[in-house]
């Protein structure tokens, strides 16, 4: 038997390519109230942000529904394939304090992000592991903090 499952996407979520609601619904018509769909695994980063954006039909974002429906959302692409390890802006440094670099600061906005329940982070080497390690010394930040954090640029 298998316990819990979900999606992992790269883009589905971002555009209109999946309907979170659309899929939970399946599989409530499948399995009922006690249906294991109970993951999703989606980018989400500074630089791609789109499963906090309403979407253009109306219904709640990604994030909110997940919340909804009880499905945990995972986040991925957390450094953007390194894209997001330097040059965030500064501003960004003085609203995520305790954090050196920017490769810290780009995985506390992802893990402090209401809604996400984990960011997953890619290492090449043992100096990246005991960098992001440190986080781990750092709460995340509270709704209130994360709300005060100015928008992304263009990054992705």
């Amino acid at each position: 038997m298998i316990r819990y499952y979900g999606t992992a996407t790269g883009d589905g979520y971002r555009g209109d390519t999946l309907s979170l609601r659309s899929l939970a619904e399946v599989a409530n018509e499948i399995a009922g109230d006690n249906h294991h769909f109970r993951f999703i695994q989606l980018p989400f980063t500074y630089g791609m942000q789109e499963a906090r954006l309403p979407p253009k039909d109306g219904d709640r974002n990604v994030l909110d529904l997940a919340a909804e429906l009880w499905i945990t959302a995972i986040a991925n692409a957390t450094l953007l394939q390194s894209r997001l390890a330097r040059d965030l802006p500064e501003e960004l440094a003085g609203l995520l304090p305790g954090l050196d670099t920017d490769a810290q600061r780009a995985i506390q906005f992802s893990r402090s992000t209401p809604g996400i329940a984990s960011a997953l982070v890619g290492m090449r080497d043992t100096a990246h592991v005991a960098q992001n390690l440190a986080i781990a010394t750092v709460p995340p930040l509270t709704p209130e903090e994360y709300q005060r954090l100015p928008p992304s640029g263009s990054v992705a």
